[in-house]
């Protein structure tokens, strides 16, 4: 798929427009309406700051802005600031008491960094780089000190002095070991872990063509193998460390800010998300027991990092199109006509001949003069054909139904802390159009994750994500026989088959069912017809609450509740003018899906560190599940309903999907499920030095779902490292980070 992308920001806009003055003895005010009016700029200012109505003295007829602005402004008190559309006079002793600072932040390859946090120490002064790096801030004084830090990358500082550029290059090197890694039900620092892990930061991520998490992933965590999905806003398959299971699903597990989500991807905006941790090995994901047999996706999602609010607006606006693709390549009129010529003139003419055991090429018959377009014409199928040959008429079915199509993103977020309090809110949507007609999709999400210090010693957090995924526009990429009996029947493999000779309408102006009469060759924009509603809604919501026990260095205890309601509808009306609908005299299915999971956690937690060399974590967990609903909203042979109601046979088709009772056949199935789970999990991280580490987890499973005489399963795992490079030996060799040595075993 090839994708040509606008991105836009809201830190970017052209400083460089011009008004034109017509009037003679403009006033100030004159001024700044014709800079409203034939510009995108908005001027503020309060009504005692200036006179606007004293004579501007312009003589020039067209002016830039910032001239314009310059000369009204000089031998007053006021100063401008231009941002974004925005103009703001303001008096120049508020200018005169900051200093302004302007820099840009790299990594140490010379790539830029957005997201970073750039705050003035001691202050609550802050911002932020934008997608290009760059910053810039107000300062107080010269003596105000620059921190910037940014997850991954050492925080540095830098004393603004007589500066006012300060280019800032991030290492990485040193931070990475001290970074916190997501293990599940907790978290290490980098240098100390014993399994196979991997991170990935989303920072600049958004600003991709990302729909879904799987996209953002694909080629950035080695093991990791991203699929791409078939339809518009799907999510493509995710198997770590190759194939597990010969007939079971391969997809890992998500579990999105510690709690285990059944959901899909494709629910989670990729702006919202800060970080990605993957269990790898069987020794990482053992803490999750019966369900990490495909490994771990571990998703953070973003948090509030600044003192000040923070509003952040992304957007993207691109195009998809098909990569050039041999299976695409079909035959024109004359490839097509010819074909047929040769058809028929081997069957009828060439293969007799050859029946008769000719020792010689002696009355072998002739080929056809294919430069003869009447004679070419008579091979043709249908007179619909013929016709078209001889007036030069002809259709490229592939690019009916490929095209060109737009995506779209927005998300909108506003996020910060205080000394108690942190909150992120963020709402997006989404809009992708398939490269194939038809294919739609709508997402709109809106998450909010709030958490407060409500004593020294107990902290409680609230996190809320609503998402509701819009898939309606009838769409089938495979040729299959469906559970009713007839075909339904995929564009694309339609217009494969299609000749280039028939004619796309009927003399009514509508699409027929088949081509120049051909019963296997199906109209491929038929299912345009189609009348399709498909919507999924879910709601997911987790109430936390963590106690630092008191007088108990190190020991807390942690209660997480989770809920997640979800519901599906999937409706369709097939008309006569489809297959399907001629076939049963109009037909039309309703189908529903609805489920609700909820998970409890409690989590001990008790870390020390003895001696200065001795560290222990050690984690204790408690968890019960329990999942029910009404048919599988999956895809594919996964898609059960419900409840489902089929109905064909109508007489008054008007009201379709919505008065099946008017189908002279009707038939109703339904179907239910409910499991549940408990689970214990113990483990012990113990580190001497942080040279010799030890990771030992033993959780136990049990589950409904399992046999009858067997409800319980076991999964224990150990770990080990030899950190090389802290040994004395090595301490004087600079060019090396780290040398670890790594032995695992675990059963999942």
């Amino acid at each position: 798929m090839l994708v040509t992308l606008l991105q836009v920001t809201a830190s970017v806009f052209s400083q460089t427009a011009t008004i034109t003055v017509n009037k003679q003895n403009a006033t100030v005010s004159d001024i700044f309406d014709a800079i409203e009016q034939q510009t995108e700029y908005k001027i503020f200012y309060k009504n005692d700051q200036i006179d606007v109505a004293l004579l501007a003295d312009i003589q020039s007829e067209k002016i830039s802005v910032r001239e314009a602005l310059t000369h009204i402004l000089r031998g007053s008190d006021n100063n401008y600031t231009m941002f974004d559309k925005l103009i703001v006079i303001t008096p120049k002793v508020a200018q005169q008491q900051g200093i302004v600072v302007t820099g840009t932040v790299t990594d140490s390859f010379g790539e830029t960094l957005p997201g970073v946090n750039v705050l003035v120490r001691g202050t609550s002064i802050g911002v932020i780089t934008n997608t290009n790096g760059v910053y810039s801030i107000t300062v107080p004084d010269r003596n105000s000190v620059l921190v910037f830090s940014s997850v991954g990358f050492s925080t540095c500082e830098f004393t603004v002095g007589n500066q006012t550029t300060i280019d800032v290059v991030m290492d990485e090197g040193a931070s990475e070991l001290e970074e916190l890694v997501v293990i599940g039900y907790g978290t290490m620092r980098r240098s100390d872990l014993t399994g196979s892990i991997v991170s990935i930061n989303m920072a600049g991520k958004e600003m991709a063509a990302n729909v879904n998490l799987s996209q953002a992933l694909q080629g950035y965590a080695a093991g990791v193998n991203v699929g791409s999905g078939e339809r518009a806003g799907e999510s493509g398959s995710i198997s770590i460390r190759g194939q597990s299971s010969f007939s079971a699903s391969q997809e890992p597990l998500i579990v999105l800010d510690g709690i285990i989500y059944n959901g899909d991807l494709t629910d989670i905006d990729v702006s919202d998300i800060e970080k990605v941790d993957i269990l790898k090995d069987a020794s990482a994901a053992a803490v999750f027991g019966s369900r990490s047999a495909n490994g771990v996706i571990i998703i953070t999602t973003k948090r509030g990092r600044s003192e000040k609010p923070m509003f952040n607006f992304n957007m993207y606006y691109g195009f998809q199109d098909m990569a050039p693709n041999p299976r695409t390549k079909v035959m024109n009129a004359d490839e097509y006509a010819i074909r047929l010529v040769d058809y028929n003139y081997y069957l009828r003419d060439l293969l007799p001949w050859y029946r008769t055991n000719p020792t010689s090429d002696a009355g072998r018959p002739l080929r056809p003069d294919i430069t003869d377009r009447e004679l070419v014409s008579r091979s043709l199928r249908s007179l619909e054909e013929q016709e078209n040959y001889l007036a030069g008429r002809e259709i490229n079915w592939i690019n009916k139904v490929y095209g060109r199509a737009p995506i779209q993103n927005y998300n909108l977020s506003v996020s910060g802390k205080t000394d108690r309090t942190n909150y992120f809110i963020s709402g997006s949507y989404v809009k992708q159009n398939g490269i194939i007609l038809g294919d739609d999709f709508n997402r709109f999400t809106l998450r909010t994750n709030f958490e407060n210090k409500i004593t020294d010693w107990f902290t409680a957090g609230l996190s809320m994500a609503l998402t509701r995924l819009d898939y309606s526009g009838y769409y089938n990429n495979s040729e299959t026989v469906s559970t009713d009996g007839f075909y339904n029947t995929a564009a694309m493999n339609s217009a494969l088959r299609a000749s280039p000779l028939a004619n796309e309408r009927d003399a009514n102006g509508n699409y027929p069912i088949f081509l120049a009469g051909e019963t296997m060759q199906r109209h491929p924009l038929i299912n345009q017809y189609v009348d399709d509603v498909d919507i999924a809604n879910r709601v997911f919501y987790v109430i936390s609450a963590k106690i630092d026990v008191p007088f108990v260095q190190g020991l807390n205890y942690e209660l997480n509740y989770s809920n997640s309601f979800y519901n599906r509808k999937l409706d369709n009306f097939f008309p006569t003018t489809t297959f399907e609908g001629s076939v049963y005299n109009n037909y039309a299915t309703k189908n529903r899906y609805e489920g609700n999971e909820w998970l409890v956690n409690n989590i001990v937690t008790y870390s020390r560190i003895f001696n200065e060399v001795h560290s222990f974590n050690a984690t204790l967990l408690y968890s019960a599940e329990k999942r029910e609903g009404e048919g599988n909203p999956g895809e594919g042979a996964n898609l059960t309903p419900g409840s489902r109601m089929i109905s064909y046979g109508f007489q008054n088709p008007l009201l379709g999907v919505h008065a099946l009772q008017m189908g002279e056949t009707q038939s109703v199935r339904s179907s239910a499920w409910e499991e549940s789970s408990i689970a214990y999990m113990a483990r012990l991280n113990y580190a001497y030095d942080s040279k010799y580490l030890l990771t030992a987890t033993f959780r136990r499973d049990g589950y409904s779902g399992f046999g009858k005489n067997n409800k319980y399963a076991d999964f224990p795992s150990i770990s080990a490292a030899w950190v090389v490079s802290r040994e004395a030996f090595l301490s004087d060799v600079s060019w090396l980070d780290q040398f670890k040595v790594r032995l695992s075993y675990g059963v999942n």
